[in-house]
């Protein structure tokens, strides 16, 4: 019998992992582009449960960009690192939304991603820079399938610049995405204020 990671493995690389690496490469041709992977799994995530070897899953790291550990669950991301990753998180894209480059912080300056210095964010319990994301598994699956595009390149009025379908959705959700996040940002800090004024009644 296969095991279950072996085949989680498989579909993560065939489904998200390579696909992703194989697009940043095709648009990094065309725009500046900013490659990460979110591989933080907080020990207190209530969909993993006691089984560790899930790691952080697909949309784990939705939980963090919308703030959910500051809202004072009963039952899921309470551990005091997931307060920290999230923070990091939200700063991160609210300064990329607002400058249009990604500001780390930690003394970590994350560059741009091209072909040529194929450099990621590796964002876990610390933030680190990484190389060559999935590079060994990118080759066995290039070694054995033929990887078509899954991208139909369109040119969108007035920029004309070629980009992806996917990228122009992904682009839409991500804007949404920010200015929610923003804005539970500021209705936590406004929250903090009222209950340090009324002596740090526990949430």
């Amino acid at each position: 019998m296969v095991p279950i990671k072996t085949i989680s493995d498989l579909i993560s690389d065939l489904g998200l992992r390579v696909p992703c690496v194989e697009e940043a490469a095709l648009l990094s041709n065309w725009t500046t582009l900013y490659l990460a992977e979110f591989s933080y799994a907080s020990p207190d995530d209530i969909r993993v449960g006691n089984q560790k070897w899930i790691g952080s899953y697909h949309e784990s790291d939705l939980q963090f960009v919308f703030g959910l550990p500051f809202l004072g669950l009963v039952n899921t991301l309470r551990a005091p690192l997931d307060r920290s990753v999230a923070a990091a998180l939200m700063r991160l894209l609210v300064s990329f939304a607002k400058h249009g480059v990604p500001e780390v912080g930690g003394g970590v300056e994350w560059p741009a991603y091209e072909q040529t210095h194929p450099v990621h964010l590796q964002i876990s319990a610390n933030i680190t820079l990484g190389y060559n994301l999935v590079k060994k598994r990118l080759c066995f699956w290039k070694s054995l399938l033929l990887i078509h595009p899954l991208h139909t390149p369109v040119r969108i009025h007035p920029l004309h610049t070629p980009v992806s379908i996917h990228s122009v959705r992904t682009a839409v959700v991500v804007g949404c995405i920010l200015h929610l996040q923003e804005w539970v940002v500021k209705d936590f800090e406004i929250e903090e204020k009222e209950e340090i004024k009324k002596g740090g009644t526990e949430r």
